[in-house]
């Protein structure tokens, strides 16, 4: 009777393990096959991040091609066109380009955070320029592994937002300075002497350049409205040194004369901070003191005097915004520009 129980608990022991055997087998089928979909979707994913990275230098290039367009005179079709032209030489199909002029959302739309009076500007007049133009590239990504978890395809999609026109706008780094637009027109990149228009120091003395006689600089501030828009001369070495001053400054701001203060410490500190000389974005105004544009000036510091008889003096020349590395820039509340210097940007 003993043997015959013994027997039997060992057959069950059997059964048991058996069991867990079986148990575990399909545990670790289950596990495997888990572990393979998720290996397989960190491929396809994978897969897909290297495809947008693709997708959005081609958005990129797309929206400049249309920006350039602009840049050239081009209206609202031919823009759109450049941009598309673009998208389909780098491998895309018509199908798959999407152009907004203006962006349908983002920052520059219209009602976004950097729109403006201009946002909706659709170039497709001459007056409505500049505007911002919005390149959608959009292209499924075949999916391998993630198929198995139902997934056959990720949906891809960049975007790039770009404008072009004449600079309204400094993102940052003004000068506090202004000259009229007939120096620039008169001079451009030849080596000049400039003089600061005070009585008994420089002819045609004005609260702004003129360029009647020698030509003339002045010292500037910028700010929201005409009330109390001079600066002493430690303000103007904030704006020199880029201290507690507005990052952008646009058209639409006032262009108000800096009269008050030691203008010559004014003139140190601006030599100060450029000791081997310096490019730099300043105003342009008209022969009624109206700020009409920026541009990009060259400080000659080693040719330039503080303390000379005529006052100060800064020596130097006009050059191109060739680089985006330089501050003038297009905003959409900036007032807009009808002389200056025509840039392209990609702004998003």
């Amino acid at each position: 009777m003993i043997d015959r129980t013994r027997a039997a608990f060992t057959r069950g022991r059997e059964r048991s393990r058996g069991a867990r055997r079986g148990q575990t087998l399909v545990l670790f089928a289950l596990s495997l096959t888990a572990f393979v979909a998720i290996a397989g979707l960190v491929v396809d994913l994978g897969g897909a991040w290297s495809q947008s990275r693709g997708q959005q230098k081609a958005a990129d290039v797309a929206a400049l091609a249309g920006a350039v367009k602009e840049a050239n005179s081009g209206l609202r079709a031919t823009i759109m066109q450049a941009a598309i032209d673009s998208a389909v030489s780098n491998g895309y199909g018509a199908s798959e380009v999407t152009v907004n002029i203006p962006p349908t959302t983002g920052k520059y739309a219209p009602g976004g955070s950097k729109s403006g009076p201009l946002s909706t500007n659709d170039c497709s007049t001459p007056a409505l320029s500049p505007c911002w133009i919005e390149v959608i590239i959009s292209r499924s990504h075949a999916n391998s592994f993630s198929r198995v978890l139902g997934m056959n395809s990720f949906d891809v999609s960049a975007r790039g937002v770009s404008v072009a026109g004449i600079a309204n706008a400094v993102s940052n780094g003004v000068a506090p300075l202004m000259f009229n637009y007939k120096s620039l027109e008169k001079y451009g990149s030849t080596p000049t002497t400039f003089c600061n228009p005070n009585p008994a120091k420089c002819p045609s003395n004005s609260s702004w350049p003129t360029d009647e006689g020698d030509s003339q600089f002045a010292w500037t501030t910028y700010c929201e409205s005409s009330l109390n828009c001079n600066v002493n001369s430690a303000e103007a070495k904030q704006i020199i040194n880029g201290g507690n001053f507005q990052v952008e400054v646009a058209l639409d701001m006032y262009l108000g004369p800096h009269n008050e203060g030691d203008r010559p410490s004014v003139c140190h500190a601006l030599l100060d901070q450029y000791p081997n000389d310096g490019d730099m974005p300043v105003a342009i105004n008209d022969d009624d003191g109206n700020l009409i544009a920026w541009w990009i000036w060259h400080l000659d510091t080693a040719g330039s005097n503080c303390e000379g008889r005529k006052g100060e003096q800064l020596s130097g020349w006009f050059v191109s915004d060739a680089t985006a590395t330089l501050p003038l820039t297009i905003v959409a509340g900036g007032g807009k520009a009808t002389f200056g210097e025509t840039i392209v940007r990609l702004v998003e």
